[in-house]
């Protein structure tokens, strides 16, 4: 096997899952659940430049545009009576606190938002029609410096009425702005080797690295890996990694134990002549649900943990390790997923990381317009 391949290909598989579904179709039914400092202007969302900085609280959210009043007789919606326990970490909820859950949308307070593409629930779980994919949306991240490892917040997240908060608004010396855009397959050289209702997304906008995913109503999928510039790189799941399983809420999990990168890697063939071969086991978990300040507001946010495990394989499937140049590679991602927004942040760790909630990132990226 080329030596550049477990440290090379493993770590491009390793930035390239979720890059960007969900991008800029978002209307909120009820106007209680509009995140704290986003305006809403033709059917996306902006940061107010007048809004104040306030600690972010799980039951006093910023309403956002004023709603029209509701008729006098018209009873307020009972609040949610469904309780869940606390989570390993020693930082969330006590068990039987309840959750905080945005109030029940009304025909009235849904009239005076601006109409979009999607309407969120509040309801905590997250389903295939509040995950859009919007062809042409450009969102705007802050992302830290590329080849850099940084220090994060606390991940385990700090109790917040009956919910968890984080706060990641905070500029991180060397921060870059990267705008990701959803793209069609077909517009690139690669569309061949992928279904045609594919959709292509930058893992990093300044490397020319993308991702191609698909999105059916069961899951949303990431089928591989290409390269901006023909020729170079073009590498098929198999099988496609599930990354989202509709529909997920606290609680849920769910995993691809092996699946193979094959493809065109630099210019080279992989499985290379030997039959050695990239193996990836992606599992994933929802271990924690609360509201995450970015630069862009406010977002109510499900907390979604990847533990991904890379190994290099012979041809008869064996694992194998040379070290310095195939080693077996063991990272953690947390994405925090919004409804009808989807990626708010992103925390990578370190190779080898551990511990559950770790301290330093090696891609720290929030939602910033």
């Amino acid at each position: 096997m080329s030596a550049t391949l477990p440290s090379r290909v493993l770590s491009l598989l390793a930035a390239a899952w979720l890059s960007g579904c969900a991008a800029g179709t978002v209307r909120f039914a009820d106007a209680d659940a509009v995140p704290a400092d986003v305006a809403w202007s033709e059917g996306r969302s902006e940061a107010r430049a007048d809004s104040t900085e306030a600690e972010p609280d799980a039951t006093d959210v910023d309403p956002g545009p004023e709603p029209v009043e509701a008729a006098p007789d018209e009873p307020d919606p009972p609040a949610p009576s469904d309780a869940e326990g606390g989570e390993e970490g020693g930082s969330e909820v006590e068990a039987g606190d309840a959750e905080a859950t945005p109030d029940t949308p009304d025909a009235a307070a849904e009239a005076d938002v601006p109409p979009a593409g999607c309407v969120p629930d509040g309801d905590g779980v997250i389903t295939a029609a509040e995950t859009p994919v919007a062809l042409g949306a450009v969102v705007s991240y802050r992302v830290s410096a590329a080849g850099q490892t940084v220090g994060v917040p606390d991940l385990a997240g700090a109790p917040c009425g009956a919910g968890l908060c984080w706060d990641f608004s905070a500029p991180l010396a060397g921060d870059t702005t990267e705008a990701d855009a959803v793209r069609p397959v077909q517009q690139f050289w690669f569309a061949d080797r992928f279904p045609a209702d594919a959709v292509v997304v930058p893992i990093d906008a300044r490397t020319g690295n993308l991702a191609v995913y698909q999105k059916t109503d069961a899951a949303f999928l990431m089928l591989g890996l290409a390269s901006e510039q023909e020729g170079v790189t073009a590498l098929v799941y198999d099988p496609p990694v599930t990354i989202l399983a509709f529909p997920f809420q606290k609680g849920s999990t769910w995993q691809t134990e092996e699946a193979r990168a094959d493809g065109l890697f630099e210019g080279a063939l992989y499985p290379d002549a030997f039959g050695n071969h990239v193996v990836h086991a992606y599992r994933f978990t929802v271990n924690g649900r609360g509201q995450l300040t970015v630069p862009a507001g406010t977002f109510p946010v499900l907390r979604l943990l990847l533990d991904l495990t890379m190994e290099a394989r012979n041809a008869w499937g064996v694992p194998y390790e040379i070290p310095g140049l195939a080693e077996t590679t063991h990272v953690k991602v947390y994405d925090f997923l919004a409804e009808c927004v989807g990626l708010v942040a992103r925390v990578r760790s370190t190779e080898g990381e551990l511990a559950t909630f770790f301290n330093d990132a090696t891609e720290y990226k929030r939602l910033g317009f």
